[in-house]
């Protein structure tokens, strides 16, 4: 797994799917533009 911190967002790569965590709690979700991924994804290694 790949991470990229800064002190604005927290960035890691999950096989083809690269999240991004904002400190304002945005998350985005790059990889795929399947709702139903994105909450699976988001669910299984965010919470």
């Amino acid at each position: 797994m790949s991470v990229k911190k800064t002190p604005y967002l927290l960035s890691f790569l999950v096989d083809e799917y690269r999240f991004v965590l904002f400190t304002d709690g945005r998350a985005f979700i790059h990889g795929t533009n399947d709702m139903k991924m994105v909450k699976r994804l988001y669910a299984k290694y965010i919470g």
